[in-house]
């Protein structure tokens, strides 16, 4: 889940080293984007309005495109064939980018999660869970893929995220709030 507090270029997360990439990001218009393998960024014809809550969901098959879901709808996504992985010797970076201009995230980023695995509407709905974050290091209902969950991370309020995957990638946020406490069911930040 993000909320974002300013209408600015700024990062939900990023990955890039030299045709690698892996970006979700807001432009100066509120408009998200994704950015994955060495293609241009896809505008994905969604406006995150400012002060609301969205649950975020980027799929990547590995070789033939993206979709992107909004609180658990499919918007869009790209058709491109992508021959890429992830760099094991690139930090993903939550919140900012690896620039110069960082283009920090201004607002709430609550949870971010990866997977080794394409994740299914259905499972992306279980997710979504009406606004109510649903912990995807267990399988319930239509979400069966913890198993392939790469890491898992959730604002505590604590000074660092935990992977609540079995993979320890513990991660230390920069300028995160002390504590993000949402109510079940909230939708709107």
């Amino acid at each position: 889940f993000v909320a974002n507090k300013v209408s600015a270029l700024q990062y939900i997360v990023a990955q890039s080293s030299s045709s690698k990439h892996l970006q979700v990001y807001i432009d100066s218009g509120s408009s998200l984007f994704t950015r994955v393998g060495a293609y241009s960024a896809v505008d994905t014809g969604v406006d995150l309005s400012t002060g609301e809550l969205y649950h975020v969901v980027v799929t990547w098959n590995g070789t033939s495109g993206h979709d992107v879901y909004i609180n658990g709808a499919e918007h869009t996504g790209s058709s491109n064939s992508i021959s890429m992985a992830i760099d094991s010797n690139t930090d993903i970076i939550l919140g900012a980018v690896h620039t110069v201009n960082a283009s920090f995230f201004h607002g709430i980023i609550n949870e971010v999660a990866l997977w080794s695995s394409v994740l299914t509407l259905a499972e992306v709905q279980a997710i979504f869970n009406d606004g109510i974050a649903l912990d995807v290091s267990s399988d319930s209902g239509d979400y069966a893929s913890s198993d392939d969950l790469l890491g898992y991370w959730r604002n505590d309020g604590a000074a660092s995220w935990t992977d609540r995957s079995d993979n320890t990638n513990h991660a230390t946020p920069v300028t995160s709030p002390a504590t993000i406490l949402l109510p079940e069911g909230t939708t709107a930040g």
